[in-house]
C-alpha cells in the first residue's frame, strides 16, 4: 500500500524566557528566594514548605511540624527575634514561655515563593531584630488548574530493622496518611480569580510504657519482697519513732519491713486505686518494671486556605485571604479503663488563624501605594485527660476543689528513700 505525505506548512514561532537576575543590583538587602520550581520540585518528606529555608546561606536548624514551632537561626540570631511575613502581614506569634511559633502553615502545592531576607533589609521589614522570612500565596488565573494528591506511609509496606528481627521484636504499627488539593482559576476573566487549598494529615503511631506499679503486698504495705537490686531488700524506717544518738537522729525501723495498716494515709489509700496491677515479673527479681501496656498515639490536623484577587482597575488591584489550621496531637492511653484519669495525660489543640486584605494602586510608573490589613491568631489548649476529676473525692479537704485553677486528678511524685 502507497501512502503519500504531504509536506505541512512552514510556520515560526518566538518564545521570550528570561531568568531573575542572579545579583540584586537596586538594594543592599542579602538572602535568597526559593522560587515555586524549586518548591514543587525538591523532596519534602512532611510536606513542610519552611524546610526549604536550609537553602539559605547562614540558616540552622528548621520551623517544626508541632504548632509550627521556630527553631532556626540565621547567621546567629536567635529564632525568637525573627520575623514571618505571609502575603505581607505578620504571622509570628509573641514568644510564650520560650515557645516561638508561625500561625500559618501553607500547603506546598499553594506557596508561590519565599525569600529569607539575613540582612540589610528596607525599613518596611524593621519588625525583625533578626531575618524576615516572607512567603507569597499563589493566585488564580485566568486559567482553571487543580492538583490532588495523598501520601501515604504503613508499616505494613515498610521492613524491619536488622536488630529488631535478631530479638525477635515486631515492627511497630505506624500509620500517617496526608492528603489535599489545590484548585484555582478565574471567577470573572480578567477581573477576579480565586485559589483555595485544603491539607489534612492523619497520623496513628504506636507507642508502649514499662514502668513498676505497686504489687499486691505494697499495697498491703508489706515491702519485704521489695528490692533496691538482686538481694538487695529496701528498708523501711518508721519516721514517727526516732531516737536520738550523739549528734544524730536514728530512725527506727518497720518490724519486717511492714507498715501497719492503721498507719496508712486515707488519700494515699484512695490513690492507690488508680494504680493499675502489675502484668509481668519485675525485672531480675526486684519487683521494678513489672508494668507493660501499649497504645497508639493521635495527630490530626486540617489545613484551609482560601485567596481571592479582584483586579479594580489597569493600576488598582485588590486582593483578600483567609487561612484556618487545626492540629490536634493525642497521646495514648496506656493505663487501662477509668485508671486513664490518673495518667496525666494532656491533649494537645493548636488553631491558628490568619487573614489579610491588601489594596494596591500604581500611582505613577514610579510611585505605588498599598494599604494592607492583617489578622493573625493562634490559640493553644492543653487539656489534661483528668479534667473533671474532683480532688476531694480522695479524701483532700473539700475547700481544694475551689482553690485549684481546674479540677483533676492531682500530679503525684512518688519516692522510696533508703
Amino acid at each position: 500500500m502507497d501512502v503519500a505525505l504531504q509536506v505541512g506548512e512552514l510556520t515560526e514561532s518566538v518564545s521570550v524566557t528570561a531568568d531573575a537576575a542572579v545579583i540584586e543590583t537596586t538594594t543592599s538587602s542579602i538572602g535568597k528566594v526559593v522560587d515555586n520550581k524549586r518548591i514543587r520540585e525538591l523532596p519534602l518528606n512532611t510536606r513542610n514548605v519552611y524546610e526549604l529555608i536550609r537553602l539559605t546561606p547562614g540558616v540552622t536548624g528548621g520551623i517544626g511540624n508541632a504548632h509550627n514551632a521556630v527553631g532556626y537561626s540565621v547567621n546567629g540570631v536567635r529564632g525568637g527575634l525573627m520575623d514571618t511575613l505571609v502575603d505581607g502581614v505578620s504571622a509570628s506569634f509573641p514568644t510564650v514561655n520560650g515557645f516561638h511559633g508561625i500561625s500559618v502553615f501553607p500547603s506546598v502545592d499553594a506557596v508561590e515563593e519565599f525569600k529569607v531576607q539575613a540582612q540589610n533589609y528596607s525599613a518596611e521589614f524593621g519588625r525583625s531584630l533578626g531575618s524576615v522570612l516572607n512567603l507569597v500565596y499563589k493566585s488564580g488565573t485566568n486559567e482553571f488548574h487543580g492538583s490532588a494528591y495523598n501520601f501515604l506511609r504503613n508499616s505494613q509496606l515498610d521492613a524491619n530493622n536488622y536488630f529488631n528481627n535478631a530479638r525477635g521484636i515486631p515492627l511497630a504499627s505506624f500509620k500517617r496518611n496526608q492528603f489535599g488539593g489545590v484548585f484555582s482559576g478565574p471567577l470573572k476573566r480578567d477581573r477576579t480569580f480565586f485559589m483555595t487549598s485544603f491539607e489534612a494529615l492523619r497520623q496513628r503511631s504506636f507507642r508502649e510504657t514499662l514502668t513498676s506499679v505497686p504489687t499486691a503486698l505494697e499495697r498491703g504495705g508489706d515491702f519485704s519482697q521489695t528490692f533496691a537490686g538482686p538481694g538487695r531488700p529496701i528498708t523501711m524506717y518508721d519516721p514517727l519513732n526516732t531516737r536520738p544518738e550523739g549528734n544524730s537522729v536514728v530512725r527506727a525501723v518497720f518490724p519486717g519491713n511492714r507498715i501497719p495498716a492503721e498507719r496508712f494515709d486515707p488519700v494515699a489509700r484512695n490513690i492507690m486505686r488508680f494504680y493499675p496491677t502489675p502484668n509481668q515479673a519485675g525485672l531480675n527479681g526486684t519487683n521494678q518494671q513489672n508494668f507493660y501496656n501499649s497504645g497508639s498515639a493521635a495527630v490530626d490536623t486540617n489545613n484551609f486556605d482560601v485567596r481571592v484577587d479582584h483586579n479594580l482597575s489597569a493600576t488598582q488591584r485588590l486582593f483578600g485571604r483567609y487561612s484556618y489550621r487545626r492540629s490536634f496531637d493525642g497521646p495514648p492511653q496506656l493505663f487501662p479503663g477509668e485508671l486513664g484519669v490518673a495518667e496525666g495525660r494532656i491533649n494537645n489543640n493548636d488553631w491558628g488563624t490568619s487573614a489579610v486584605i491588601d489594596y494596591t494602586n500604581t500611582l505613577t510608573p514610579t510611585l505605588v501605594w498599598t494599604t494592607r490589613l492583617g489578622y493573625s491568631r493562634n490559640r493553644f489548649l492543653f487539656d489534661n485527660q483528668g479534667l473533671g476529676f474532683v480532688p476531694s473525692s480522695l479524701g483532700l479537704p473539700a475547700g481544694i476543689d475551689s482553690v485549684v485553677d481546674r479540677q483533676m486528678f492531682p500530679a503525684r511524685r512518688e519516692r522510696i528513700r533508703d
